[in-house]
């Protein structure tokens, strides 16, 4: 069995920053498969596709890369465990569910139930035995990793920095269950410590020196690996970083351009200036 996630080994840490790839998973098992009404080509169409990949040569230099090996679609580990659709289920269900949150109505919980507005994954409701099987195999083993680097890099540095690392449909993509963006990258985040704005204005000040069009909380805010994890008062901090999937890859056949290459070399950059402004 695929196991939930994947760990950069880098030896020893060098900078005080977790890269986290949450939704670049593209294992699809044929249990999965079998539940979906939907061909795989329009499955992929949720993945933040090879963003794992465009963040590797950056670990390489000494930080930590987490990237769920699943799909966001089969289990979100960017969202609440029990942001569940309860219509999903076939009863019994749990009556202590997060069904009401904006995510969830929805349809994107930490089980989505559509791959974008009105078109269902599912052909018919599931046992809630499934959910637990996701969660167990998936979920709860990424949160545990996440929590151990977390208290790792804390121990050795005094400070963690989490850069949750996604990328975005542009606005001429074909349609998408992400909000598309124009900006080339936005950099997020809801907590508004001194320290937290001061990394996130590193940031900006990065890509926009390196040309490119950097967005600041627009179009998106949070994400609950933020709001779970991020403690300014604790010197945990955490950035959503969205890459615009114009800049590295073919967003309707779903392949790397040349311009991955470049995109892979502004990251690794990025992280390194980070990292020094940190310690």
């Amino acid at each position: 069995m695929v196991q939930s996630f994947a760990l950069t080994d880098i030896g020893e840490q060098v900078w005080p920053i977790i890269l986290v790839s949450a939704h670049s998973g593209d294992y699809y098992d044929k249990k999965f498969l079998a539940q979906t009404q939907l061909g795989l080509d329009v499955l992929r169409g949720g993945e933040d596709f090879a963003v794992d990949q465009l963040l590797l040569p950056a670990s390489l230099e000494g930080v930590p890369l987490l990237s769920c090996l699943w799909p966001r679609i089969y289990v979100d580990v960017n969202r609440g465990p029990r942001e569940l659709d309860p219509d999903m289920f076939v009863p019994p269900v749990p009556v202590n569910l997060d069904s009401q949150t904006p995510k969830v109505l929805a349809g994107y919980g930490v089980m989505a139930r559509v791959i974008r507005p009105n078109h269902e994954i599912y052909y018919q409701k599931l046992p809630f035995s499934e959910a637990l099987i996701r969660l167990h195999k998936v979920y709860l083993p990424y949160h545990r990793m996440l929590r151990r680097l977390i208290q790792a890099t804390i121990k050795k540095f005094g400070t963690c920095l989490i850069l949750d690392c996604h990328s975005t449909p542009s606005l001429s993509a074909p349609a998408s269950p992400i909000q598309p963006i124009d900006h080339d990258v936005v950099i997020s985040h809801m907590k508004k410590a001194v320290r937290t704005e001061a990394i996130s204005q590193t940031s900006l000040d990065f890509f926009k020196k390196r040309g490119m069009r950097a967005g600041h909380n627009n179009p998106y805010v949070s994400s609950y690996i933020e709001s779970h994890y991020s403690r300014p008062d604790q010197n945990i901090h955490c950035l959503y970083v969205a890459i615009n999937r114009r800049i590295y890859m073919d967003e309707e056949k779903l392949h790397l351009t040349s311009e991955a290459e470049e995109v892979k070399s502004l990251l690794r950059d990025f992280v390194g200036v980070v990292g020094r402004d940190l310690v």
